[in-house]
């Protein structure tokens, strides 16, 4: 996977434990479950290289 999707992730899960109006942050899993979902849309896309213009 693209570090840069990685990065996106990651910065996209920090945020909601950052804002002030969401009472409960996304977890470490939902951060797994989101690449996960990445990954199988790449599968079904039949695409080699995912790109951040998939999430």
């Amino acid at each position: 996977m693209d570090p840069n999707i990685l990065t996106y992730i990651v910065d996209l899960v920090r945020a909601t434990r950052n804002d002030g109006d969401i009472s409960h942050g996304a977890s470490t899993r939902a951060a797994d479950a989101l690449a996960g979902a990445v990954r199988a849309r790449a599968a079904v896309e039949g695409a080699w290289i995912m790109a951040c213009q998939m999430m």
